[in-house]
């Protein structure tokens, strides 16, 4: 996987509006829903660590690959993305994750935003399929919450979830916080369940991530990627599946091995509720 040029879009309304990490994705996915300070940034990180749009494609393709993978393993056919921090869009834009739902065209599927302003507009899935797409918003540092706003009747509790935690855990910077929310949402998912995390780190190419945390942290941004260790423990009792350890996103399935390790940038992971491991 190579980088590509970044083509920078025409401003989008509000461009004093500080860089967030959903904009920064999505300029580099190609949407139009960033603004000049996402740009920025970006270029900015760019600079000090080449291999940064790489990861952020990386982990896109991990989502798809792993909604398949828990479709199949798994036999999931309902599922939480937490933390996807979708933006709002224009009129006639589809969303930043429409393979998300053409991956899963007969699934369940709660996307919780945990970093679309309060007063943005809902949006429903782009994607016409015989399974449905919701957009609950949730504060990620208050669990309990965002738990009880999934009880919107669009997850069967009698049946198992695949969550999708991606790309969240960084933009948490204590460990309590975010080891609660993951702790709530493992006691909170029905037998069967599965959860797939993925977690940015610094261990892979030290120097220069250090150098892309400095650029995100200046843009006042919370930023904190974690060690393998750090990152191991917050991964709780579920047994690991998948390679069976924590892994860089692009060495967890087994089609993607051709991908350099350190462009990922982050680590992987897939734990199983006890009842199916």
């Amino acid at each position: 996987m190579t980088a590509t040029a970044l083509r920078p879009q025409p401003p989008a309304p509000s461009p004093h509006l500080s860089a967030a990490p959903a904009r920064m994705a999505d300029y580099i996915l190609g949407g139009i829903d960033h603004l000049p300070a996402d740009r920025q940034v970006v270029q900015q990180i760019m600079r000090v660590a080449p291999w940064y749009e790489d990861s952020v494609r990386i982990a896109h393709a991990y989502a798809m690959d792993t909604a398949r993978y828990l479709t199949d393993r798994a036999d999931i056919g309902q599922f939480l993305d937490v933390g996807c921090a979708l933006m709002p869009r224009g009129t006639g834009y589809t969303d930043r994750y429409p393979r998300l739902c053409s991956v899963l065209p007969q699934a369940t599927v709660v996307h919780v935003d945990t970093g679309i302003p309060a007063h943005s507009p809902r949006r429903g899935c782009a994607v016409e399929s015989p399974g449905q797409h919701h957009y609950v918003r949730a504060d990620a540092s208050r669990p309990l919450e965002l738990l009880r706003k999934l009880t919107l009747g669009a997850i069967d509790p009698s049946r198992p979830v695949g969550i999708l935690v991606h790309g969240l855990g960084q933009w948490i910077t204590s460990d309590a916080d975010f080891g609660c929310l993951l702790d709530r949402i493992r006691a909170w998912a029905p037998p069967g369940s599965a959860l797939s995390l993925t977690h940015a780190t610094a261990d892979l190419r030290p120097s220069e991530a250090e150098g892309a945390a400095h650029a995100i942290r200046g843009a006042g941004l919370a930023y904190r990627p974690r060690t393998h260790d750090e990152i191991q423990a917050l991964l709780g009792p579920w047994p690991l599946c998948g390679p069976g350890r924590l892994v860089p996103v692009s060495q967890f399935h087994p089609q993607n091995p051709h991908v350099p390790a350190e462009r990922s940038g982050a680590y992987a992971a897939i734990t199983l509720h006890p009842d199916i491991a």
